[in-house]
């Protein structure tokens, strides 16, 4: 397998953008190829996109990760036969670059555009839709990526991802939960009126929502707010500094409230050593400190050596078993975006992914306005420092409707 760099057709000139070793602002000093394949057959050709580099929250580990799957498929025969030929499209973070990157994928007639942890799927999707282009593996984070033809999330994004707080504060026996709420715009009222429906939908007694401005840096008069409520819980929708900024003032007010976080919103665990201690954090793939993962891990450190092992490199581990799981499952006798996208739909039924994530299966969800959100499930641990112990294995999200 070759690993194919694409430049998005707004940063350089067409002439650079399929060939082999190609380098470019995009993607300098990337380029790699695989030792022999076992997969001889016609070639599969996929477009990894997602922000690997940028100013905006890149994630260089998720190529890493996705090449490792990718070579690790293609090494094992491959789809039956077929190896799958990857070429990357680095977003940078930039909306009118993934924009070009999924115009780039229509031109190169790719027959998927695989995406872990890309969050502009907005500018990608309406481009992909009209070509009949499968978007697989990405956040679901606005109404297209829960709605559009061709969307295949892997994960629940933020709004559905909060829905497991409720869920987990049962099981942990919460008598009172309260939400502290990040103030940004189009943001908090959505996320407030959500929690509100969460709560009252699973008969939670709700102590309400507390809100954190931006500006913040000490939280202990936002600490003491919620006490007042009488709560004995709290779940957080704020940012990863915000985070850390309540959890110092809850460590240093030696407070009992249990906090129930979502994962994607707190910092590396070696960062908050100190005081993260007792809290529960959930996600919706298992954290590279647990065990169930150790496999995946070892592939990753095997067929990529170097990539940092984080939760997004084995998550875009996963979505590459995945992807090669339904195309598996159909058994296809010519490879175009329209078989594919019809195998995914059809065919994917209860994928493993070396247990980073549920069972995967492309069921169309009852939930109005998210037929197209396909795991709805979280994993909870409790914090130790550093250390994590799993606290409710796999949890089925509430299938209330998010105000997406």
């Amino acid at each position: 397998m070759k690993l194919r760099f694409v430049a998005p057709v707004a940063a350089v000139a067409a002439a650079c953008l399929v060939f082999t070793g190609c380098s470019s602002s995009s993607s300098s000093s990337n380029s790699t190829t695989t030792g022999s394949s076992s997969a001889t057959g016609t070639p599969i050709h996929v477009m990894m996109s997602t922000a690997v580099s940028g100013a905006s929250s890149p994630m260089p580990e998720t190529q890493g990760g996705l090449q490792a799957s990718i070579k690790e498929i293609n090494d094992t025969g491959g789809i039956d036969g077929h190896p799958i030929d990857m070429s990357l499209c680095d977003t940078q973070g930039n909306q009118n670059l993934a924009e070009s990157c999924a115009e780039q994928a229509v031109s190169n007639k790719d027959v998927a555009v695989i995406a872990p942890g890309n969050v502009l799927t907005a500018a990608m999707l309406p481009t992909l839709q009209k070509a009949g282009i499968a978007l697989f593996g990405a956040d679901s984070n606005t109404a297209l990526d829960a709605t559009s033809s061709v969307s295949f999330p892997a994960v629940p994004g933020a709004y559905d991802l909060n829905n497991a707080s409720g869920t987990i504060a049962k099981q942990i026996g919460c008598k009172k939960i309260a939400t502290l709420i990040i103030e940004a715009p189009f943001i908090t009222t959505v996320v407030a009126n959500g929690y509100k429906v969460l709560f009252q939908a699973l008969g939670l007694p709700y102590a309400g929502p507390t809100y954190a401005a931006t500006t913040v840096t000490d939280y202990s008069d936002t600490l003491a707010a919620i006490e007042a409520t009488g709560a004995d819980c709290v779940t957080t929708a704020l940012a990863i500094a915000q985070t850390t900024g309540f959890l110092t003032a809850w460590k240093q007010a030696g407070s009992t409230l249990k906090l129930i976080i979502p994962g994607t919103t707190i910092a590396p665990l070696t960062s908050l050593a100190s005081i993260d201690t007792g809290i529960y954090i959930y996600t919706p793939t298992r954290l590279p400190s647990d065990p169930l993962v150790a496999s995946t891990i070892a592939d990753i450190n095997k067929y990529s050596p170097g990539t940092v092992i984080s939760s997004r490199s084995i998550e875009a581990y996963a979505i590459g078993q995945i992807f090669a799981e339904g195309l598996k499952q159909a058994h296809l006798t010519t490879y175009t975006a329209q078989t594919v996208l019809g195998a995914l739909n059809n065919d994917l039924r209860n994928a493993p992914s070396g247990n980073v994530l549920p069972p995967y299966s492309t069921v169309p969800s009852t939930v109005a306005n998210q037929e197209r959100i396909f795991t709805k499930y979280a994993v909870a641990y409790t914090v130790n420092g550093t250390k994590t112990t799993t606290v409710t294995g796999w949890v089925k999200i509430p299938g209330i409707t998010s105000p997406l």
